[in-house]
């Protein structure tokens, strides 16, 4: 275990001593629940529209990150000034919404 002067060792962000085991726990109570050819996001089937939505009310911290992501996954990139990347990215979503079904995963534009 690392601790620092400033943190303990969770603080730190390092992993807990029984990380390994407290997953291995939950998976086994909760992984009957998903579905092993989807792709889930915070425990919710993926979903780009839903990063578009976040997008609204993403934190200043937060909005590049989805941003990165979105372009990732898309191959699209609109900028990264509000409001107008979010008119953007919600205009592109409503004409290509239908090209990334939910629950799958996307490098470029090209499922993986």
């Amino acid at each position: 275990m690392v601790e620092t002067a400033e943190h303990g060792p969770h603080e730190a962000g390092l992993p807990e001593e029984d990380e390994s085991e407290r997953v291995r726990e939950w998976w086994e109570a909760h992984g009957s629940r998903f579905d092993p050819e989807l792709c889930y996001d915070k425990g919710h089937v993926h979903s780009l529209g839903r990063w578009v939505d976040e997008l609204a009310t993403a934190p200043p911290q937060v909005f590049p990150i989805i941003l990165g992501d979105l372009t990732t996954w898309t191959g699209q990139d609109f900028g990264s000034e509000r409001p107008e990347a979010f008119e953007k990215w919600r205009a592109f979503w409503a004409d290509n919404a239908a090209r990334f079904p939910d629950g799958k995963r996307y490098y470029w534009g090209h499922p993986v």
